[in-house]
């Protein structure tokens, strides 16, 4: 069995997970960069950066250092600079904090990855509160300034990348400007809770063997070698729309896929020529740009040369089989343009490891009749009966169901947690013509992990339209015992037009790998005990209830320069805390900071949104509605006591501006010294032989197999580089200790 180690960046650090449901951590996740964050920081601090146009490196705004900002990052300015990753990652997370400082006038701020843009920003001087102002004191006293914190996923898999932001402003940089702090790029890489499923075609260990691979054409030998290499495809082998697939089996419960491949372009398919990688219909796309006529020519014919690239593509995904595919839609015969495969490998994230429990599995059969508890939103009408048939599985809503529609379902009784994990499959069918689909956790909307392409066929609905399917996954904080999630789409036609339907659907909820749960703590409405904490200024009273849920803090309680601390001691061996909480905005909040401390360093700043409308109306001022958000810090710390403190810096009245949270959770973990750790093994074990009958997954991380009272016929086990299906160990007893050597 597989004994691959995965390390863990030993250099963690601090990573600050201030996302409002949006930064989650779906395997593992290495720091790249930790800039601009310090209080007071200079021209010598900027490095690597390759800056144009500017009239300073650094300015000071409201007391703190700024890269850019007033009288230095203008018109023309541009900055850039290279980042490595270090791992093959298949997702960055980038937060910032912008100024836009003076009289802005509808320019934009552009932030690109890799040449293409990811973010923009634009603003207008003249907005009032609460569109607007901040109160940063920046520049000139003449106009208003904006402040925002920035915070992005995005799918990308290259370890080299480039940053660079810009804008289109026409003024010198003492009229208007643009300046950034506190950016942080975290690179999310297979890790710990993942295990092999194949390994094949390595570079450093190449085997020519094509076991269960599908080729769209007969070939006497689909191997080839482009200089040193060997390739699977390649030269006048693979091209012309040429097809290659194999379908994995036995999968055991996973919650995504991660392809590791090396792709080969050779000769001259150009900017328009594409490969795409599929997983069951979800699919990434990529091409060279423009070839080079000369450039690293090893094979193929002598006027065009070869590139490669290397992938690391994330699936949401549950299934036990999975298909991958690759395929091109070269124009050229393939002595002129072709393509090939080095270097796969396909990985499952289970989530072993994260104290993973799944709480939901529903919308799953086949023949389902009902889908009990979900509603209409917001009126609260029963859809539960809504259901229509899809190529053979029925779906909650689809063809003439559900269209304008958005629908929600609350789940309770929830497992003490402090994240989630969510997975469902979409059916867009019909017309759908770039119309948005939106998911919400708890009245927040969430940003999903999707393919960006799925493969597109009529499966139901009416002819003339092609429906797609898409593979949904979120992970996100999560506090409490309730969930509410909700879908919204912005489709315009009837639900015989365009239609969407639900189905697979499954919640998982975790800790994460911890040694440790330090608190779980405000959290009882019906005994909300208040122990430890020091408030000050000091109050007579410390709580209240805001709706439903009682608070530490709330309306009228905190507010105008509150902080509220604790103390906790005699932790378990850790290199690393997360702070998990549920915080409560209430009134009329205009972008003043809610401060996070742990030993009294700040660590995290939130504010409430650029509106003062929100989710829901349950205390404090009639007139502004609350917002409640599931928060996440996750900080290098070692010591056996910790302090953690909350605090706002509001200027206005407790009555007018107030805060408060509940639902506290403080976990400890230990990184492994290196950079990688174990894999988790796996296998699977069948009643019958050749894979069949009832089976079970047994893992390293839970071995027992109690409740298994069948023979042990086959046993299903990854290799390192192929699926070993052929030979079967057969067993007419079983026990536990069978099984655990085969897992060692």
């Amino acid at each position: 069995y597989i004994n691959k180690k995965i390390k863990m960046q030993k250099s963690l650090l601090i990573i600050v997970s201030l996302s409002l449901l949006l930064a989650v951590i779906t395997a593992e996740q290495k720091l790249v960069t930790k800039e601009f964050g310090a209080d007071k920081f200079s021209q010598s601090d900027v490095q690597g950066w390759t800056v144009q146009g500017q009239k300073n490196l650094v300015s000071e705004c409201a007391g703190q250092s700024v890269f850019g900002g007033y009288d230095a990052f203008g018109q023309g300015a541009v900055a850039s600079k290279v980042y490595s990753s270090g791992v093959p990652h298949y997702e960055l997370e980038i937060s910032f904090e912008l100024f836009a400082i003076d009289s802005w006038d509808d320019e934009v701020f552009t932030l690109k990855l890799d040449d293409k843009v990811v973010y923009t920003y634009s603003t207008q001087y003249n907005k009032v509160p609460p569109q607007g102002d901040r109160k940063i004191s920046c520049g000139s006293t003449s106009w208003s300034d904006k402040f925002v914190v920035v915070k992005m996923n995005i799918q990308h898999n290259s370890q080299q990348f480039k940053l660079e932001m810009s804008s289109t402003l026409n003024q010198d940089a003492n009229d208007e400007s643009w300046g950034i702090r506190n950016l942080i790029i975290v690179a999310n890489f297979v890790g710990y809770n993942s295990y092999t499923i194949s390994r094949e075609f390595t570079s450093d260990n190449f085997q020519e063997n094509a076991q269960g691979w599908v080729l769209s054409q007969p070939l006497i030998n689909p191997f080839t070698t482009c200089g040193a290499d060997k390739i699977f495809g390649g030269y006048n082998a693979f091209g012309e729309k040429f097809v290659i697939s194999k379908t994995f089996s036995y999968i055991p419960e996973h919650y995504g896929l991660v392809v590791d491949v090396t792709l080969w372009f050779i000769d001259s398919p150009d900017a328009n020529d594409y490969l795409y990688v599929t997983v069951d219909g979800q699919r990434y796309r990529f091409n060279r740009g423009q070839f080079n006529f000369v450039e690293n020519k090893k094979c193929g014919t002598e006027q065009w040369g070869e590139s490669t690239q290397r992938v690391n593509l994330f699936f949401p995904h549950t299934s036990s089989q999975a298909t991958v595919q690759f395929t091109d839609d070269f124009d050229e015969k393939k002595d002129n343009e072709s393509w090939g495969i080095q270097n796969f490998v396909l990985t499952a994230l289970t989530g072993n490891r994260d104290n993973q429990t799944l709480v939901v599995n529903e919308l799953f059969e086949n023949d389902f009749k009902q889908a009990s508890g979900w509603k209409l939103y917001p009126n609260g009408q029963d859809v539960s009966t809504r259901i229509s048939n899809c190529a053979g599985a029925n779906l909650l809503g689809g063809y003439n169901q559900l269209s304008r529609e958005d629908i929600f379902k609350i789940f309770t009784g929830l497992p003490g947690h402090t994240n989630v994990r969510i997975f469902f499959r979409l059916f867009a069918v019909d017309s759908w013509d770039n119309e948005n689909f939106r998911v919400y956790v708890n009245d927040v909307l969430v940003q999903p992990k999707i393919a960006p392409f799925q493969q597109s066929n009529k499966v139901c609905g009416v002819n003339g339209w092609d429906d797609s399917i898409r593979n949904y996954l979120v992970d996100v904080p999560h506090l409490g015992s309730t969930l509410n999630l909700r879908f919204e789409s912005d489709l315009d036609q009837s639900a015989d037009d365009e239609s969407y339907g639900i189905r697979d659907l499954k919640i998982w909820t975790y800790y994460g790998r911890i040694t440790g749960i330090v608190t779980q703590e405000l959290n009882d409405d019906s005994n909300f005990l208040v122990q430890g904490w020091n408030v000050t200024p000091a109050l007579s009273t410390v709580t209240s209830k805001c709706g439903p849920y009682a608070l530490l803090g709330g309306y009228n309680v905190f507010g105008q320069n509150t902080v509220a601390s604790k103390t906790y001691s005699v932790l378990t061996k850790h290199n690393t805390i997360k702070i998990s909480f549920k915080l409560f905005f209430i009134d009329t909040w205009d972008k003043e900071d809610f401060i996070v401390w742990v030993d009294d360093q700040v660590v995290g700043k939130v504010t409430k949104s650029e509106t003062w409308g929100g989710q829901q109306n349950i205390c404090g001022w009639d007139a502004s509605k609350e917002e409640i958000y599931d928060l996440q810090f996750t900080v290098y710390h070692t010591g056996n006591s910790v302090k953690v403190s909350f605090g706002d810096k509001l200027d206005q009245g407790k009555t007018d501006e107030s805060w408060g949270i509940r639902d506290l959770v403080i976990t400890t973990s230990q990184s492994g010294d290196k950079s990688y750790e174990n894999q988790e093994k796996c296998v699977v074990i069948f009643s019958e032989q050749n894979f069949k009958g009832n089976k079970l997954t047994v893992c390293e991380s839970d071995p027992n197999i109690t409740n298994w009272n069948q023979p042990i016929q086959s046993i299903w086990i990854p290799q390192q580089n192929s699926l070993v299906q052929s030979k079967v160990q057969k067993f007419k007893k079983s026990s536990k200790k069978q099984v655990q050597q085969v897992i060692q």
